[in-house]
Order: structure tokens, then sequence, then C-alpha cells
């Protein structure tokens, strides 16, 4: 490789790794926020008045019962912590979707006749904000007086208005971007003038950093993204790039001080591109390793898809979340390239009649308070369940006979809730707050990039442990389940079935369902979809020997 392309390797690197960081920062401000729920309540609140405000709920002079009802729609109005002061959450909203809630509460119902909605456009009074109004007496003009035509048009004119707001939305973003990297580059002391002189000067440094970008993983959520960068920055640091404030880099001098600003302000912009796009440029200069098996049986690509699940979490039973499940959306950005799907199921040896526990997740887990007599009550232990489990089929042992819930002062029911405890202490457990408060197309995304590292499992034949989301506030993060993927199967029209072991119901083989144009993940046993899921890692433990369950 000659100086200049490591040099351009190295630049891009280091401005991916500060990209990651600044990513993290952004997604983690618009998790707490909600700035992409607030985003498209102003711009649904502009597109039905005219007016741009920052609450949709706010009264002013704008606001008309139909619009109030509007917002307060069961399908879009979930609720949200009393301390963001907000009623609206959806963060995405299909446009058939808002074409149905436009017939509901403006045109007489999704199921109106033709001669219902001419009466109720006639009747509408187009004032000065009323940008419905108008837009619905235009459209129904166009349409010929045609319902089905109507909503066609309808729809096509919310998707313009979105591809509007979503610009405004990612030039602002690309500023937050811009901010966070400039106090990143001013954090760590990284600038641009000086890693290039020191990467042009030193071609031991060159070398280095070139190994280490050659193991840069794609951009994933917000918890890998901190680890990957973070782990990064040190080896970049520990091959001597001029990174730090307590040596030698930190500038001295007007002359060291003015180009340091410089290339802080140049670090700036460069992360403003983002984290995808300084990942691309790495990917053609250098073979990096992207995340998940190049191939995983002869002739076929791992692919990518969606992970599944179905449960509630951490330590419950799944069976009565009451968090809404997202509705149906349009398809997400599809991952790279189509691929062929294998002829029938990939499956590992583990069968949950029986390799699974015999009897329910039913558990009911009581933890005495710090102070006082009360004590505070969890249910289930999924995830104690989950780890159990494998230990016992890795160490070649049968699970217990017993098909009734053991005792809480039994053997098992210790060893349940003591590998229930490991599952939560486990450091990829994070992933089930920072998925929670993700939204729903980022969690999709998420889910999706998760299928690689699921087919690897799977087929280098191990049972693959999976968290399931299903919780929209950290309120409800109880809610989330893991259950065991024991096999996958990927369809020809890019639909991907898990098959797995859900302990809430013993001896049955569940599926979690995951399509290329909806959101969400379907399990066979409950009605709500779960959001998304993750691959949760494993850590072994050798079962004790006694394991009786009364």
């Amino acid at each position: 490789m000659s100086a200049v392309l490591a040099v351009v390797v190295g630049v891009a690197f280091m401005l991916l790794l500060l990209s990651l960081l600044a990513s993290a920062v952004v997604e983690g401000m618009a998790g707490v926020f909600r700035l992409r729920s607030a985003m498209l309540e102003r711009a649904l609140f502009a597109v039905l008045t005219g007016v741009w405000e920052r609450r949709a709920r706010r009264p002013s002079e704008a606001s008309t019962d139909r619009v109030a009802s509007f917002f307060a729609d069961p399908t879009i109005a979930t609720g949200s912590p009393k301390w963001l002061g907000k009623d609206f959450r959806a963060s995405y909203l299909p446009a058939e979707h808002f074409a149905e809630l436009v017939f509901t509460h403006y045109l007489g119902g999704v199921r109106a006749t033709t001669e219902t909605v001419h009466g109720r456009i006639g009747a509408m009074v187009a004032g000065e904000h009323a940008t419905i109004d108008r837009v619905l007496t235009r459209l129904w003009e166009d349409a010929g007086h045609d319902v089905a035509a109507l909503r066609d048009r309808l729809e096509r004119h919310y998707e313009d208005t979105m591809n509007r707001v979503s610009g405004w939305y990612r030039r602002r973003t690309r500023w937050m971007l811009f901010g966070c990297g400039v106090v990143l580059a001013v954090g760590f002391n990284v600038g641009l003038l000086s890693m290039v002189h020191t990467l042009w000067a030193d071609s031991a440094v060159r070398n280095g950093l070139d190994a280490v970008a050659r193991q840069t993983q794609a951009p994933g959520d917000l918890t890998t993204n901190l680890a990957n960068a973070g782990t990064a920055l040190r080896h970049a640091s520990d091959l001597g790039l001029p990174i730090g404030w307590g040596n030698r880099s930190a500038p001295s001098g007007a002359g060291s001080w003015l180009a340091a600003v410089i290339g802080w302000i140049a670090v700036g912009i460069g992360v403003s591109f983002g984290a995808p796009f300084w990942f691309d440029v790495l990917g053609r200069f250098v073979n990096l390793r992207l995340a998940g098996p190049g191939a995983t049986r002869a002739g076929t690509p791992a692919g990518t898809g969606a992970r599944a699940g179905a449960g509630r979490t951490p330590g419950s039973d799944g069976r009565d979340d009451p968090v809404p499940a997202p509705a149906p959306a349009s398809p997400a950005p599809a991952e790279p390239g189509p691929v062929a799907a294998p002829a029938g199921p990939v499956m590992t040896r583990f069968d949950p009649s029986v390799h699974g526990f015999h009897f329910d997740n039913d558990f009911e887990n009581q933890f005495p308070q710090p102070f006082g007599s009360m004590h505070i009550t969890t249910y289930g232990r999924c995830g104690g369940m989950v780890y159990a489990g494998l230990d016992l089929y890795r160490t070649g042992r049968a699970v217990p006979a017993t098909n009734v819930l053991p005792a809480d002062d039994s053997p098992l029911a210790r060893y349940l809730l003591a590998r229930l405890f490991d599952s939560w202490a486990n450091a990829s457990a994070t992933r089930f707050l920072t998925l929670t408060m993700a939204d729903d197309i980022d969690l999709d995304h998420t889910t999706r990039r998760e299928l690689a590292a699921l087919y690897q499992r799977i087929d280098g034949g191990e049972p693959a442990p999976l968290g399931l989301i299903s919780a929209r506030t950290l309120a409800e993060v109880g809610y989330c389940h893991q259950v065991l993927a024991v096999g996958y199967e990927r369809l020809p029209d890019g639909t991907v079935v898990v098959y797995t072991w859900d302990n809430n119901h013993a001896d049955a083989m569940t599926t979690l369902t995951l399509r290329p144009d909806r959101l969400g993940v379907v399990s066979n046993q409950r009605t709500n979809p779960y959001r998304g899921l993750f691959v949760h890692t494993y850590a072994a433990r050798t079962p004790p020997d006694d394991l009786s369950a009364g």
C-alpha cells in the first residue's frame, strides 16, 4: 500500500471511529428525547393545519376538534413518560395508515361512500390554516370524485411531504453530528492535520493502523458502536497516533493551537458525513471484515434478514404484555443484495421436547426491599431457563423429568434464579435498555443485522439465546423476554422463520417470523409482535449435580 493510500485509509478509519461515537451520542439523544417522534408530530400537525408548532396537542388558533381527535387516535397515541410531557409517541406512520386516519376523522370513515366523502368535502371551510381541507378539496377534484383515486392521491401527497421533512431531519442530524464531532475532537485532542502529519511521517503507525482498520465492523446499534469505537481508539493511541492531552501531542504555541483548531473543525466536518459513509470509504480501499459470515452453506451467502422473538422481559412470562405492538409499516431499507434461500430449515440438535424444561415459565420472584417488610415481585425466569437449558445441553446431561413448576427452595429453582442473574449481568444485557429506547425503524435495522450472527451460530450447530424487545420505555423493560433459537429457515420471498424453544411453552417448537415488508417479529404464540430482537451472549457454567425440583 502506497504512503498516500495508507494516509487516506488511516484518516478515514479515525473519522469512522469518531463518527461511531458521535452517532451513539445522537442516537441516545434521539431515543431519550424522542426526536423522531417530535419531528413526525410537528410534520403531521403542519400537514393538517398549515402551522409548524412544537407540540401538536397544544391549544392554538389552528387547533380543531378534528385535529385533536386525529392525534388522539389509539393507533398512534400510545402514551409516553410523564416527564417528557407528551402524549404522541409514534416515530413512523405509513402513508396508507395516514390515509385511513384522514378518512376516519375527516371523511366519514375508512369505508365512506362517494356521497359521504363528497358531502364532507363540500362542507369544509378552507380557512387561513385549513391546509388539509384545501388539499382534500383539490385532490377530490383531481380524482374525478373517485374514492379509491382520492386515497391514492392522498397517500402520494403525504409521502411527498414526509420526504421533504425527512430531508430536513437529516440536515438537522448532520449539524448535531458536526457538533458532537467537534466536541469529541477537542475532548480526545484528535486533529486532522496532526493525524495526517503522523501517518505520513511514520510507516510503523501507518501499518499498525491499517491492521486495526481491517478488523473494523460495520456500524451497528448504540452499544456495539460504543464498544467497537472505544476499543479501536485505544489501539490507535497505543500505536502512537497523536491522541489525548497528557502527552507531547497537546498543542503548544500560537501556531500549534491554530493548527489544532483547524484540525478539530475539519474532524467535525468529517464526522457530519456519518459512520456509514466512512465505512463505505474504507471498504473501497481495504478488505474490511464485514459483520457476519461470508457464506454459511455451500453456494449460499449468509445474507441478512431479521431476527425473531416472542416473550416478556429478563424474567417475565410475556403473555400479558401491555405494550402495543408497532403497526405494520413499509419495508425497511433492504440489506445488501438479494440472497438465495436454502432449501428447507437449518436446525441444530436441540429439541425443545427433549432438551427443554418440561414446565412453563410461571415463576414468581420475591425480593425484599432495602427498608420495611414489603417485597418487590417480578415474574418469570426466562433468561435463567435459557442459560440453564444450554448448560445441560452442552454437558450432555438430561433436564429434570418434572413437568411441575419446581418449588422456590428447591435446588433446580435456585439454579434457574442464579442463571437468571447471570443473564442480567452479561454485558450484552444492556441492549435490552438501549434497544428499548430505539425507535421502530432503527430497531428493525438492528434486528435484521443480527441475523448474520444468528445464522453463523446455527450453522455451526450452536443454539443461540435471543433477547426479544417488546418495551418502548425503560419502565416497561421487564416485559422483554429471552428464548433460545434452535434453527432458521429463509424463504424465497425474503421471509425469515426462526425456530425457538420458548420457555413459556414447554415441550413445543415455537416460531418467530420476520417479513421483508413489515416491522416487528411475529410469534406464533402471542398476538402482538415483538418490536425486535438481538443475539444474547451466553456464558457457560457447569450445572450442580443436584437439580431436584422438590
